[in-house]
Order: structure tokens, then C-alpha cells, then sequence
């Protein structure tokens, strides 16, 4: 590996990117240094050679098999979610898009007290499953009707006698997590039932063969 970087900077460096492949298709890493990887020429180190110890007077960067992102055909992958929200304003974005989706919640009819989302827009593992939601949500492109949610609430079998509705039994009361999270999944339309085989499931991966 041969490095751009002077002897002189190598104590500011922050992070590299590994690029690997060809102009055809690539393979990049985003790797972060930490402060504790790089050896100064202030602290006393030494090597060993010919079993005699010599003072090492120059910086060293070590580096750990630990990376923070890769970006592969167009597509960015977060390895270190937790990297990610203290360092790259990611709790703030996830927020936002948070945010967004309970403006998007907001509009349907069939669901009575739709502001309880927001309560939870600070919770980061509720927003980032709530920052999943948007006006492409299949329910909402599709305009699924509001009996035909409330039916399916009642008799799915995950999903049957986990949630409450208002007196006349026409919308989504919201009143526990648990609630919470079935709507979740209901907009994003993870609860499938096979027409083979009339059994139930419930899957995030999903191809459309419509």
C-alpha cells in the first residue's frame, strides 16, 4: 500500500477509504482512525532486531480489521450503526426522516390518536424503524381501505388481540409499543400470508411480482 500522506500529518489523519477493484466495479471501504492507532513520535517505543533493542523514532499507524461503512454497486452499508449516530450527525437525519413519517402517519384515516408516534421520535431504535415509513408505503399507494385494516388487524393471526380500537371499531387506537410497532408494519407491508400453503409470516425482504 503506498501512502499520499507526509510523516508530518499522519497525526491528523482521521479516516481512509480502501478502494478496491477496477473502473468497471468497485469495492470501497470507509475505515476510521482512531487516536490510539497512531503511534507518536512523543511516546517511547522500540523494536527489536538481531536481539537488540532500538529506540523506534518515527510515526506508526496501526491498523485494525474494524471498518465503519462499505459502498458496493451504487448501494452504502452501515457496519457500525453505533460509529455512525455518535460521529456522522446520524441520529439528527434519522429524526428528521422520523419526523417526516409521522407527517405521513398523520394523514391516514384509520388511525385514532396518530401523534402518539411522535413521543417516540427520540426513542433511535423505534425512529429508525418509524423513519422506514413515506407516501410509497404499500398501504398508502395503494389507498387499502380502512375496513379492510381493521379486518386484517382482527384475524391476522400475529397481529389478533394485540391492538385496541375506538368504540365503533373504525380506527387504531394507540396506546402501547407493541401497538405501535404492528402499525409499523402494517404501512411497510411485512405481514404476508401464502396462497400455497395459507400460512402466515412476517418478512422485512420482500420482491414484488406484480
Amino acid at each position: 500500500m503506498r501512502s499520499l500522506i507526509a510523516d508530518s500529518e499522519i497525526e491528523h489523519l482521521r479516516a481512509f477509504i480502501i478502494d478496491i477493484g477496477s473502473q468497471n466495479k468497485q469495492l470501497l471501504i470507509y475505515k476510521h482512525v482512531y487516536p490510539l492507532e497512531i503511534l507518536k513520535k512523543t511516546r517511547f517505543s522500540v523494536t527489536f532486531k538481531n536481539k537488540r533493542m532500538k529506540k523506534f523514532t518515527d510515526q506508526l499507524l496501526t491498523i485494525s480489521p474494524s471498518f465503519q461503512m462499505i459502498r458496493l454497486d451504487g448501494s452504502t452499508y452501515v457496519i457500525d450503526i453505533p460509529f455512525i449516530e455518535k460521529n456522522a450527525k446520524f441520529k439528527l437525519l434519522t429524526k428528521e426522516k422520523a419526523t417526516q413519517a409521522c407527517n405521513v402517519i398523520s394523514t391516514v384515516s384509520w388511525i385514532l390518536n396518530a401523534e402518539a408516534f411522535e413521543e417516540l421520535v427520540d426513542d433511535m431504535s423505534f425512529a429508525r424503524k418509524l423513519s422506514k415509513i413515506s407516501a410509497e408505503s404499500p398501504v398508502i399507494k395503494k389507498n387499502i381501505s380502512s375496513e379492510k385494516i381493521i379486518d386484517f388487524c382482527k384475524n391476522f393471526p400475529s397481529v389478533k388481540g394485540k391492538i385496541r380500537f375506538n368504540d365503533d371499531e373504525t380506527k387504531i387506537l394507540l396506546d402501547t409499543k407493541v401497538s405501535k410497532n404492528i402499525v409499523l408494519k402494517i404501512f411497510l407491508d411485512d405481514m404476508l400470508k401464502s396462497e400455497l400453503t395459507e400460512s402466515h409470516y412476517e418478512s422485512v425482504a420482500k420482491d414484488s411480482v406484480d
